[in-house]
């Protein structure tokens, strides 16, 4: 169940830690060693378990409107009929104690504590309808989950510029791509077709200004990209397939350079 749930969100999330700690090798010279890695993963699942119960909560708020849709998303298992409603209900809240649990050994009480509050901010989040608003407010949430990846690496609440600078970059760069999906929903395929010409050239152009290592700014490029190339062709295809396996082997790619 849980894989058919979130397997499109645990791959982003966890191209976004990937990515938090590509900035900290070549940005500041953090070496990870394969227990540090490990560590850093464990706080990672216990997150994850944590915050997926936002996702089951926003299914059942949206369960009435989810069912009127066309087509509707493989994520939205609920509104699928593959579970039923107090099932679900159950199902978030293991996925919430299993969560807390795992990360009340790994991490420390104020990164816990942030992780509650980024929950408390989605629930109330899901209550907002103009989109707008809503992307505004997902802005402000993966802000605060990229800084809360950093703290997991360098157990500090102090972020240098640099830092500041990239967790924006790419809580903006999420967001946009999540503003033309939820578009996408109102409008047709030919509105996707054009933002994303416009669109993947213009990442690879401003991640290349930043003022970052060039291996980075190399790398951010052709991350930025090619995610919102595959993101495209899921939607077009209405399937999230291809930006999971697209997705895996980006991290796979990812984690030997990690390493190098």
């Amino acid at each position: 169940m849980f894989f058919k749930f979130k397997k499109f969100a645990f791959v982003r999330k966890f191209a976004f830690l990937i990515i938090t700690l590509m900035f900290l090798k070549y940005e500041f010279g953090n070496v990870l060693t394969v227990t540090d890695f490990l560590k850093t993963l464990a706080k990672f699942v216990g997150f994850f378990l944590m915050y997926s119960s936002i996702y089951v909560f926003n299914d059942i708020t949206d369960y009435r409107d989810d069912i009127k849709r066309k087509f509707i998303r493989e994520s939205k298992i609920l509104a699928r009929g593959i579970v039923e409603l107090d099932q679900f209900a159950l199902f978030g809240g293991y996925l919430l104690v299993i969560g807390s649990i795992i990360s009340l050994i790994f991490m420390t009480k104020a990164e816990v504590l942030i992780i509650f509050g980024l929950i408390l901010f989605g629930i109330l989040r899901s209550y907002i309808k103009n989109l707008g608003l809503r992307s505004f407010a997902l802005i402000v949430m993966e802000f605060v989950n990229l800084l809360l990846f950093v703290m997991f690496v360098n157990n500090s609440f102090l972020f240098e510029q640099k830092t500041l600078l990239m967790v924006s970059a790419v809580s903006i760069y999420y967001t946009i791509l999540y503003y033309i999906y939820r578009k996408f929903e109102k409008e047709n395929e030919e509105y996707v077709m054009k933002w994303g010409n416009v669109l993947i050239p213009a990442l690879i152009i401003i991640f290349m200004l930043f003022p970052f290592s060039l291996f980075f700014r190399v790398y951010m490029a052709i991350m930025a990209s090619g995610y919102a190339l595959l993101w495209r062709n899921s939607i077009i295809k209405k399937s999230v397939k291809t930006i999971v396996y697209g997705g895996f082997v980006f991290l796979l790619i990812s984690l030997v350079l990690l390493f190098m």
